[in-house]
């Protein structure tokens, strides 16, 4: 098992801030307490790249083509949320994602690639068949 990556900082700020952001994820889940929690994550190794979904005890991979970029399977992490919420039952969603940078284009409809069209297209089905869908960044790496 890989343990966190060392953080350059002392390990005293390092613990606390990880318990600032803990704190701060536990204000928003209760905020959005009756929406469904989907967490997403990826990793690169060499030219190998993989996308991850978690939700409850759930746990779906992607492996995206040798040499994609991170960016790219960020966008296939919330891509295949997506894709779980349109066959949901549930009505309300929260999705977590480290990338700020994939959060911003969604929310801001900035349509510069193909795939990220194809986020936005579903997202909008969803939410107007009646679903809401929050998108949430969060910290990376830091023991949540």
């Amino acid at each position: 098992m890989l343990g966190h990556p060392d953080s350059g900082l002392n390990p005293a700020i390092f613990r606390a801030f990880t318990e600032i952001y803990g704190n701060k994820l536990y204000e928003i889940c209760d905020l959005h307490k009756g929406n469904s929690q989907f967490y997403t994550d990826n990793s690169k190794v060499d030219d190998r790249v993989a996308s991850a979904v978690f939700r409850n005890n759930t746990t779906e991979t992607t492996h995206l083509p040798n040499g994609s970029s991170i960016c790219r399977a960020e966008m296939c992490d919330i891509m295949h949320a997506l894709t779980i919420i349109c066959c949901d039952k549930d009505r309300k969603f929260i999705i977590f994602s480290d990338s700020v940078s994939n959060l911003e284009a969604v929310s801001g409809f900035k349509l510069d690639l193909g795939l990220l069209q194809n986020i936005f297209k579903d997202y909008t089905y969803l939410a107007n068949s009646g679903q809401t869908i929050v998108l949430c960044w969060i910290l990376t790496h830091v023991n949540i």
